[in-house]
């Protein structure tokens, strides 16, 4: 893996949501026991922050009709920067990105 001071804007700006699972917030080393217990419909929101050099992996199962949707707590407040990667698995996953 290269290493290299990528940063990644994880923004919700796209997404307005009627159901959430409320104001729940995850750091990024608490999100991936979060979302194995997540049901479809579920939004997970991951606290502002600056997050550096991340091994995420992220696995859950949503619907067409009720994603599990993944956002920051503020637009444009949560960051992973470093040597960080992300890997998602399961079905109907919404994470919202702005490289």
């Amino acid at each position: 893996m290269k290493n290299s001071n990528i940063t990644f804007l994880i923004s919700g700006t796209l997404l307005l949501l009627s159901s959430c699972s409320g104001n729940n917030l995850h750091t990024l080393d608490e999100l991936p026991a979060k979302l194995s217990n997540a049901r479809p419909g579920d939004t997970l929101l991951i606290a502002n922050g600056t997050y550096t050099d991340k091994e995420i992996r992220l696995a859950g199962k949503g619907t067409a009709d009720k994603p599990i949707v993944i956002k920051a707590q503020d637009n444009g407040k949560v960051y992973v920067e470093g040597v960080s990667n992300l890997r998602l698995a399961g079905d109907y996953l919404v994470i919202y990105f702005i490289i």
